[in-house]
C-alpha cells in the first residue's frame, strides 16, 4: 500500500468514526521510502538520539494545538489544528525523536542509530521541541462532500484552505559519549503559510505536519552527519573547545 493510498483509508476511517461523535487518534510518522540514502562514505561511528524536551507549553503561539481541539473557532474562524488530545498523552515529543533516529537510520551514514541508549553509541544528540503545530481554515466543500460519507471523504480529498505549518526544533547538541560537546547545532525551523490540503474531519492537517517534518528532520539530519564527518577527521581536543 502507497503512502497516498494509507492516507486516503484513513480519511475514510474518520469518515465512519465521525459518526459516533469521536475522533481519530493520530501517532506521528511519514513515509520513510521518501527518505533519500545520504551522499558521502558511510561514517565508522554510531549514534544516538536522545528523546526532545518538549517545551512546547512555554511558547503561547503553541497554545491553539495544546488546548483545542481539532475543530476549533479562531476569531471567527473555523479551524482545523493537530489538536494534542488526538495524540497518545505525552508521546508527542517522543514520536518526533523516533522519525529522527529512524530518519538517520534510513540516510545508511551511520554504523547503527539508536534511541535513548547514549552510552552505547559514539556519539548522541540532545535537542528541544519548540513548536510543532498546524491550522487551516475549514472548507466548505469538504463539509458538503463528508454528506455523503466515505466516498465523499475520498471524492474531495484534493481541496485545499490557506492555513500555516510551525515546527522549531533548538538547543541541539551534538556530543561524545563522555559528555563533551562536539558542536552547537544550528536551530531547526520549518515554518509555512501556504494552501494545504483539507478534509471535513481535520485529520489532514495531521498528515501535512508530518511531511513537514520529515523536510526539518533531513535538514538536521544533514547537519548532524556533517558534525561528525568533521569531528572524525579532527583531533578530540580541537572539537572540544568548540
Amino acid at each position: 500500500m502507497t503512502h497516498s493510498n494509507s492516507i486516503l483509508r484513513h480519511l475514510a476511517a474518520c469518515a465512519l468514526v465521525a459518526l459516533s461523535g469521536t475522533g481519530c487518534s493520530h501517532a506521528i510518522k511519514y513515509n520513510l521510502d521518501t527518505v533519500g540514502v545520504a551522499r558521502g562514505s558511510r561514517l565508522a561511528s554510531t549514534l544516538d538520539v536522545e528523546t526532545l524536551a518538549d517545551q512546547r507549553a512555554k511558547v503561547p503561539q503553541n497554545r491553539i494545538a495544546l488546548q483545542s481541539p481539532q475543530s476549533t473557532t479562531v476569531n471567527g474562524v473555523d479551524m482545523c489544528v493537530n489538536s494534542e488530545k488526538r495524540y497518545d498523552e505525552g508521546t508527542v515529543a517522543r514520536q518526533v525523536s523516533t522519525m529522527i533516529q529512524s530518519h538517520l537510520e534510513k540516510r545508511g551514514r551511520f554504523q547503527q542509530v539508536l534511541l535513548d541508549q547514549k552510552q552505547a553509541t559514539d556519539y548522541h544528540l540532545t535537542g528541544t521541541l519548540k513548536s510543532f503545530y498546524g491550522a487551516q481554515e475549514q472548507s466548505g466543500p469538504a463539509k458538503v462532500g463528508a454528506m455523503f460519507g466515505a466516498i465523499g471523504a475520498i471524492a474531495t480529498a484534493n481541496l485545499k484552505s490557506p492555513g500555516v505549518i510551525r515546527i522549531e526544533l533548538t538547543e541541539l547538541k551534538l556530543l561524545r559519549k563522555d559528555g563533551s560537546v562536539v558542536a552547537q547545532l544550528p536551530d531547526i525551523s520549518e515554518v509555512v503559510k501556504d494552501d494545504l490540503p483539507v478534509d471535513a474531519y481535520c485529520a489532514m492537517i495531521y498528515f501535512t505536519v508530518d511531511e513537514h517534518l520529515r523536510t526539518a528532520v533531513d535538514k538536521l539530519s544533514q547537519a548532524v552527519e556533517r558534525e561528525v564527518e568533521q569531528a572524525i577527521a579532527k583531533p578530540a581536543a580541537t572539537t572540544a573547545s568548540r
